[in-house]
C-alpha cells in the first residue's frame, strides 16, 4: 500500500472511530448516566459553564484515541466481530484508568464500574466500525 493510500485509510478509519466516540459519549455519558453522575457530590464536578468551555478537550481525546486505534489496527481485524474483540481488549486497557481515578478521586465503586464497562463498550463499538471502514477501503484500493 502506498503511503498516500495508507494515510487516507488511517484518516478515514480514524474519522469513523471519532464519530462513534462522539455519538456514544453524548448518548451514554451525556444522557443515560446523568442521574448516576448527579448522585455524586457537586464538588466532584466542574460547573456547567466551565465544562462547556472545556468541552473541546473531550473531542481532542476522541480524535487521539481514534487515530491511535486506526494506526495500531492489526491486519487480523477483518470485520465488525473481530473489531469488537480487539476493541474489548483496547477498551479494557483504557477503562482500567477508572480504577486509578477511584483511588485518587471521591468516586463511588458503582460509578467506577459503570465507567469501566462503558469504556469497554465504547471502544469495542468504535473498533468494530473502524474495522468495517478500513476493510472496505483496503478492498477499494485492490481494484
Amino acid at each position: 500500500m502506498s503511503s498516500k493510500l495508507y494515510t487516507k485509510s488511517v484518516l478515514l478509519t480514524a474519522a469513523a472511530g471519532f464519530i462513534v466516540f462522539a455519538i456514544y459519549g453524548f448518548v451514554v455519558h451525556g444522557n443515560l448516566l446523568q442521574d448516576t453522575y448527579s448522585s455524586l457530590p457537586a464538588t466532584m464536578w466542574r460547573n456547567e459553564a466551565d465544562s462547556q468551555q472545556l468541552m473541546h478537550w473531550i473531542f481532542v481525546a476522541y480524535a487521539i484515541m481514534a487515530w491511535m486505534l486506526a494506526v495500531m489496527r492489526p491486519d487480523s481485524v477483518k470485520d465488525f466481530r473481530c473489531g469488537l474483540k480487539y476493541g474489548f481488549l483496547a477498551g479494557a486497557f483504557l477503562g482500567s484508568v477508572n480504577f486509578i481515578n477511584f483511588v485518587i478521586q471521591p468516586l463511588t465503586m458503582k460509578v467506577t464500574l459503570i465507567s469501566f464497562l462503558a469504556d469497554i463498550v465504547m471502544v469495542s463499538l468504535a473498533m468494530g466500525v473502524m474495522a468495517i471502514v478500513a476493510n472496505r477501503l483496503s478492498g477499494e484500493e485492490s481494484h
